[in-house]
């Protein structure tokens, strides 16, 4: 076992801009272990591959790819990897205002095995992907909940229809769902939630639905 936290770390990417998002790669060394540390932003990390074992609130947590960790700002944490090491990438807000940057956001483990395939993308740097990887985080983070109220979002903001707009231009441009939601002044996150509740389906999946249909048109067309 390794008996520092720099000393498990075996390479750090550079960061890269993703919407209000930065992303980079982490790898960490078979066996390696960091002693119990926070940070002062908060950070989601994902597990591309290998496997590790992380002790904060509650019980100790296994975690192996497509586990998605969110941890709000001054959360602690320890962790231990595997026989294989682990490969992860973090996310932190660009700004420091991301939900999870509160430090009352909940700490809490996902499963987004999607969400590992299209950051696999984005860092072949293969078209769309940023896109993509974008629009599943944001519906990926949907399942934590309203950190505010603890409730759900069931009535229709009034900013909804000035949403929708701006998400139909997707059919002729590239869609940023965190452009989107500056645009009408809420967070991503609860776009991604007013979303699902609104339509019963995910930013993603509305784009997508919206790109077939305009190609089946423009095909009916003979364009």
């Amino acid at each position: 076992m390794l008996n520092s936290n720099l000393a498990a770390t075996e390479s750090v990417s550079d960061w890269r801009v993703l919407g209000r998002l930065r992303v980079r790669e982490v790898r960490y060394r078979a066996g390696g272990v960091q002693s119990r540390h926070r940070h002062a932003g908060g950070t989601l990390s994902l597990v591309i591959a290998g496997e590790l074992e992380e002790d904060s609130t509650g019980p100790t947590h296994r975690a192996a790819a497509g586990s998605l960790v969110v941890k709000p700002a001054g959360n602690w944490h320890a962790d231990t990897y595997g026989p294989r090491g682990a490969r992860m990438v973090q996310v932190r807000s660009a700004d420091g205002q991301a939900p999870w940057d509160n430090t009352s956001y909940p700490y809490q483990w996902l499963d987004a095995p999607r969400l590992v395939r299209r950051v696999l993308a984005l860092f072949d740097e293969r078209p769309g992907a940023a896109e993509a990887t974008e629009m599943e985080l944001w519906d990926v983070l949907d399942q934590v909940g309203d950190p505010v109220t603890g409730t759900r979002v069931e009535r229709r903001p009034r900013w909804w229809s000035d949403a929708i707009d701006l998400l139909e231009l997707c059919t002729r441009q590239s869609i940023s769902v965190a452009g989107v939601a500056d645009r009408v002044g809420v967070h991503p996150v609860h776009l991604a939630r007013v979303c699902r509740r609104q339509l019963g389906c995910t930013v993603q999946q509305y784009v997508r639905q919206r790109r077939v249909l305009a190609a089946w048109r423009a095909w009916d067309r003979g364009e």
